[in-house]
């Protein structure tokens, strides 16, 4: 329940007949109001006045809820920050118990600098020049699981079976785990196929997975994407080594269903630059809505060139600070780097 309040957003529409699309403000009072009514159905006193207080109340919901921004993030980032911390601390801190500053400060420059320099250099491709470059590991989960969604769902449920069998046999699965897995495959069978509003010019469906989806995608869009494109992307490494998600819809830009194909068989672009109309539509939507007004406290506003510079071409996994045009990660800011780190 706490998950799906999390993903929910104006711009992802509801499994209902209409497609409904809620308002900022429905989405924050509709999980409120499970989360109250769950808590009084189980008596959860203490468990309601925490969660009120410390998520739900409109002052916590906006610091954490997609729904209460008007774009939809990729990052999040304080996962990000907390991951290079945690790395820091086992990698290079594993043997210092509450280290001094002057000590901190050492390791930063003379063992974490360095390998983020590393990191900026491969970024923009400025290593190992002339060879080609392999996908990144977000990029290679993504074409995993593209693939993956792309199966019947015939052959889908039958490698799950198999998989749980073979567990099975080799004692990796409890008898009880295995005779529940296998008890839910058979129920996913017989169980009748629903139907959804797909929207593959936005890039958007009404099914739950899309909702919980990493990528914000699921079966129903990456089968009819195939299906228009001739099944194009299933082995196009430039496909996913371009595949972008943006923050506004239509959240992918496919080539031969948004834009046309490259004359090139088999290639790629690189450049999203979106066509006009498209240009101008996002430059709208980039206002935000009234019904996210409610949550917009503070100054958000862009500079006036930030609608001009297109779709995104940062990584999903990635902020807009490390993406291959940022404007933070230049070559002035790598030779800094140098000069502290041989300093």
């Amino acid at each position: 329940m706490w998950r799906l309040h999390l993903h929910q957003h104006p711009r992802i529409p509801l499994d209902d007949i209409k497609g409904t699309h809620r308002t900022a403000e429905q989405i924050h009072q509709q999980a409120t109001q499970d989360v109250y009514q769950y808590c009084r159905k189980h008596g959860l006193v203490q468990v309601w006045a925490y969660l009120w207080n410390r998520w739900y109340t409109p002052k916590q919901w906006i610091l954490w809820a997609r729904a209460s921004c008007d774009a939809i993030p990729r990052t999040k980032t304080t996962m990000m920050v907390e991951s290079t911390w945690a790395q820091m601390k086992r990698r290079d801190l594993h043997q210092f118990n509450r280290p001094r500053l002057d000590l901190l400060t050492h390791v930063v420059l003379v063992n974490l600098l360095p390998r983020v320099r590393r990191k900026m250099e491969y970024i923009q491709k400025k290593r190992r020049k002339g060879r080609p470059h392999p996908l990144a590991k977000w990029q290679e989960t993504l074409k995993r699981d593209w693939q993956e969604m792309s199966k019947p769902d015939e052959w889908r449920l039958m490698s799950k079976e198999l998989v749980c069998r073979k567990k099975g046999v080799s004692g990796q699965l409890k008898p009880h785990e295995k005779e529940e897995r296998l008890t839910n495959i058979e129920a996913e069978k017989v169980r009748p196929k629903g139907s959804y509003h797909t929207n593959i010019d936005n890039m958007t469906c009404s099914c739950p997975s899309f909702t919980l989806s990493r990528w914000l995608l699921c079966k129903h869009l990456v089968r009819q994407v195939n299906e228009k494109t001739g099944n194009a992307p299933l082995n196009n490494l430039p496909f996913f080594r371009a595949l972008r998600r943006n923050h506004y819809p239509p959240f992918y830009i496919i080539p031969g269903v948004h834009m046309a194909m490259p004359a090139e068989a088999g290639a790629c672009p690189i450049d999203f630059e979106g066509p006009g109309d498209i240009q101008e539509t996002r430059a709208q939507e980039r206002q935000v809505s009234p019904v996210t007004s409610r949550f917009d406290h503070g100054n958000k506003s862009e500079p006036e060139d930030s609608e001009d510079r297109g779709f995104e071409r940062s990584s999903p996994f990635c902020s807009e600070d490390e993406g291959e045009n940022s404007e933070r990660v230049s070559s002035d800011l790598i030779s800094l780097i140098s000069l502290i780190c041989q300093n």
